[in-house]
Parts: C-alpha cells; sequence; structure tokens
C-alpha cells in the first residue's frame, strides 16, 4: 500500500484545489487584457498605411496607451501561461467524463481561441513580428506567400476582425466554463481566495507593464520569410515544425485536436489511461520543440522607447 501522503485522495485534494487557482488566475488574466485591449482599440486604426502608425503613437503621444499595451501583451501571455497547468492538471486527474463533457469541450475551445487571439494580436501592430507571423499562418494552410510581397488591402481588417469576434466567442465560452452554481452559493473558495487573486493580480500586471515595455519591430514591408524571426513562445513548436514539413505540422495539429476530443469519450479507463500518457508525451515533446533555435536565430530590428 502506498503511503498516506501519496494516496490517490490526498493527491485529488491537492491537485484540484491547485487546478482551480490556476484557472481562476487564468480567467482573471484574460478579464485584464480585454478591458485593456478595449482601450487600445479606440486608438487602433486597421489599414495597412495607418496601423503602424497609430501603435507607434502610443509610445509617445499617449503613454497611458502605451502602458495599457504591456498589460495587455503581459496578461495575455500569462493567461496562457496558466491554462496551461490549470489543463495539464485537469487531464491528469481524468476530469473530463460524463456531466464535465461540456466543461471540458469549453475549456478546450476557449484554449483554441486564447492562442489565436494571441497570435492575430501579434499581426495586428503590422510591424516585421506581424510579417513573420503572417508567412507562418498562409503556409501552414498552403497558401505560401512570396518574399517582399505586399499583402492584399483586406488582410488586415480581416485580421481585425477576427480578433474582435474571437474575443467575443473567448468570452462566452469562458461563461459557459465556469462554475457559476459554485460560485454563487459561495464557499471558502469564493469568500476568501478569489476577492485576494483578484486584488492581487491586477497591481502585479500593472508593475510588469511598466517595467516590461512592448517591443515594436520595423515597418510591415512585405511578407518575411519564417525563419527571420521566432514565433510567440506558444506556437514556436509549431514554427519548428512548419519549417521542417507542413505536412508534419499538420498532423501533429491534428492529432492534438483527435487527443482533446478523444479523451472525455474514451470507453475503458485503460483506454483513458492510454490518452492521457499520450497527452504528456506530447506536451513534453512540444515543450522541448519550443525551447529549439528556429532558423538562423537572428533577431529583427526594433524601434521604439
Amino acid at each position: 500500500m502506498l503511503l498516506p501522503w501519496l494516496s490517490a485522495e490526498r493527491t485529488a485534494r491537492q491537485f484540484l484545489p491547485a487546478s482551480k487557482l490556476l484557472g481562476w488566475i487564468a480567467v482573471l488574466l484574460l478579464l485584464l487584457a480585454v478591458a485593456s485591449g478595449f482601450l487600445l482599440a479606440c486608438f487602433y486604426v486597421p489599414t495597412h498605411d495607418q496601423a503602424y502608425v497609430s501603435v507607434r503613437e502610443l509610445a509617445f503621444a499617449r503613454p497611458y496607451a502605451l502602458w495599457a499595451r504591456g498589460m495587455h501583451r503581459i496578461a495575455a501571455h500569462l493567461a496562457i501561461l496558466f491554462a496551461l497547468p490549470h489543463f495539464a492538471f485537469l487531464l491528469w486527474k481524468d476530469r473530463s467524463r460524463d456531466a464535465r463533457r461540456l466543461a471540458w469541450a469549453t475549456g478546450l475551445l476557449a484554449f483554441a481561441l486564447l492562442g489565436l487571439l494571441a497570435f492575430l494580436g501579434r499581426v495586428l501592430p503590422w510591424d516585421v513580428h506581424g510579417a513573420v507571423s503572417l508567412s507562418i499562418a498562409l503556409s501552414f494552410f498552403g497558401f505560401a506567400p512570396v518574399a517582399s510581397e505586399a499583402p492584399q488591402p483586406a488582410v488586415l481588417p480581416a485580421v481585425w476582425f477576427l480578433h474582435l469576434l474571437s474575443a467575443a466567442t473567448l468570452v462566452a465560452c469562458v461563461a459557459s466554463h465556469l462554475p457559476w452554481r459554485a460560485v454563487v452559493r459561495g464557499g471558502s473558495f469564493a469568500r476568501e481566495r478569489l476577492p485576494l487573486l483578484t486584488l492581487s493580480v491586477l497591481p502585479v500586471v500593472a508593475a510588469a507593464a511598466f517595467a516590461l515595455r512592448p517591443s515594436l519591430g520595423l515597418p510591415f514591408d512585405g511578407f518575411t520569410p519564417s525563419t527571420s524571426s521566432a514565433a510567440e513562445w506558444y506556437l514556436r513548436w509549431l514554427q519548428f515544425l512548419a519549417e521542417r514539413s507542413l505536412t508534419l505540422a499538420r498532423i501533429v495539429t491534428a492529432a492534438l485536436v483527435a487527443l482533446a476530443v478523444a479523451l472525455p469519450w474514451a470507453a475503458t479507463p485503460p483506454m483513458r489511461m492510454r490518452l492521457r500518457h499520450a497527452w504528456v508525451a506530447v506536451l513534453a515533446v512540444l515543450l522541448l520543440l519550443s525551447a529549439m533555435p528556429i532558423g538562423a536565430g537572428a533577431a529583427s530590428p526594433q524601434v521604439g522607447p
């Protein structure tokens, strides 16, 4: 028999509160990203000739808007960072069965939308970083752009519209994912930890936004090869695979989706255990690939304060 502190019951009591805390922190960060993004939307102009200028002006004409951009970026990155272990904890403790299937499905959709929003947000400043991200995305879907070719005028407005639509859909997914019944009833978590989390997250992100100014590359001047700059940390594994084989990148992405969707409906415990072990192995490999060097490793020129 295992030692008492390694028992399944004790492990569950330790894992589930940790997962709940991580999930609520991710939600609070998401709300902060949405609020700061609404402020930035008041200054952003989604056209090819004005997008970069409007973002650049945040550094000089509207200093508080630059701070809001920093909060928006940091909150979005931290939301992904906290959502990942939240997902991993629930995955390992097999919390996707039966009545939890809807929460599992909405959580997966919310996580995918969060990644999509972060990706689209990198394109919106319309700098060289956005050029690299857009090149990777178009290549992944079979529309390989020609280097230095200018995109169509409708591309940026479409990205902007998709960003807004994804944000609204994400808020709806999170609203359906949250355990509102438990929040309304109260309990020790709702009474004690949730207010403390709310009061802690905001000053931490605000201070980080002051200390870490968001970067801005040179203006978008045509599509850029994907090897000229590294993608964001959460998509670097996909960039690493796409550089070597687009087919492999598509297969891995499809396998991830299939694993996530199949887990709640796996009939037998052995099959569920195999799927969970497969997820752990896949996540470990993706983390390793995210640490691998991209292309020549050259850093893109930066401008800004």
